[in-house]
């Protein structure tokens, strides 16, 4: 999903990860409500047609046809090979509604991104049921390529791969804080190949717009920020892109990244969340504090912000102890790349 930025504020009340995981998810539901109920396969008015192709992956790819019908026969032909390359919450909601009629309300907040991403792919269009819940209804048109492509005997080893390709970047994102997804998507095609799987750039890269935030670079790279990264212009507007690969990164340190946590942070991580518990006020999640928290420290911040962060959750004054398991979280966190720490070794 495409990462909101809101530049508005740089103090860390506003670029907290929960604060701008809300932002996300506000700006992606109010774009699916104004999507439009219309689809590509419908007769369309040249208008009509001009906005729901800017709103598409097709634009982005710059590949321009200012024929409908061009583009009608393209998302056909390849929707075969797309239904093996949806992310996992397209395609869970596209199975969804195969057994709803090819039709199914979307009344859960986290598949907005999918059912945005479905649309952005020119599949299907949305309405709305009187309490607002958006229901995505697959174009008829599509439906026999759809299942042709999910019964390949391609799908289920085609799908195990971009799983461990999705892995990867979500592991090596978590280590660095961002990642620069082309040149493994280029490793990524060739180790595959070299296994008769292949994978067309274009559907592996809308696979992971669809299942990361993302970025563009000013030369139109995709960027995949971490969620928390509370400042990724600063990333992107540096001389000289800091690496991102994935260069001598150890097995442990790999599995860290795709759970989440490195192995080295969790003694600090679980000291504070027991510190804290029993003192969040009623109205906060205390994993969600903590993750604030210490993805803060992740970034550098000092301990007089950090504090401050930690009152605004708290029911109770700090204490001591909870300062201290604070500290040590932010004496212990693995920087991410591009990141200053204000700790003094």
């Amino acid at each position: 999903m495409i990462r909101y930025s809101d530049c508005a504020s740089n103090a860390w009340e506003d670029r907290l990860k929960s604060v701008m995981e809300e932002k996300k998810m506000n700006a992606c539901r109010d774009r699916v409500f104004s999507w439009g109920s219309r689809s590509l396969f419908e007769d369309l008015g040249p208008l009509e047609y001009a906005g729901i192709r800017q709103r598409s992956y097709e634009a982005r790819e710059r590949v321009f046809t200012g024929d409908p019908e061009e583009l009608k026969a393209r998302v056909l032909s390849q929707a075969p090979d797309e239904a093996m390359c949806l992310g996992r919450g397209e395609d869970e909601l596209i199975k969804k509604a195969v057994v709803g009629g090819w039709s199914t309300a979307v009344d859960n907040w986290d598949q907005f991104p999918a059912l945005e991403s479905l649309l952005k792919r020119l599949w299907c269009s949305v309405s709305f049921a009187d309490d607002d819940t958006p229901v995505m209804t697959v174009a008829p048109e599509l439906r026999e390529a759809i299942l042709e492509g999910m019964k390949n005997d391609r799908y289920l080893p085609s799908r195990d791969a971009l799983f461990r390709l999705g892995a990867m970047l979500h592991s090596i994102r978590y280590i660095y804080g961002f990642v620069f997804p082309c040149p493994l998507v280029d490793q990524f095609a060739a180790e595959s190949e070299k296994k008769g799987i292949r994978f067309d750039k274009k559907l592996t890269e809308r696979f992971i717009m669809a299942e990361f935030d993302y970025m563009y670079t000013n030369d139109g790279q995709i960027f995949l920020p971490h969620p928390a990264l509370a400042y990724p212009e600063k990333i992107l507007s540096m001389d000289g892109m800091p690496g991102c690969g994935a260069p001598e990164i150890s097995f442990e340190s790999m599995l860290g990244g795709m759970g989440g946590i490195l192995p080295e942070e969790v003694p600090s991580v679980t000291c504070l969340k027991g510190t804290l518990t029993g003192g969040i006020r009623p109205e906060n999640d205390l994993n969600e504090a903590v993750d604030d928290l210490r993805f803060m420290a992740k970034q550098g911040a000092d301990l007089k912000d950090m504090t401050r962060i930690m009152k605004s959750f708290l029911a109770v004054m700090p204490s001591g102890r909870m300062i201290d398991a604070l500290e040590r979280v932010r004496q212990e966190a693995v920087l991410w790349t591009g990141c200053l720490s204000s700790v003094q070794n």
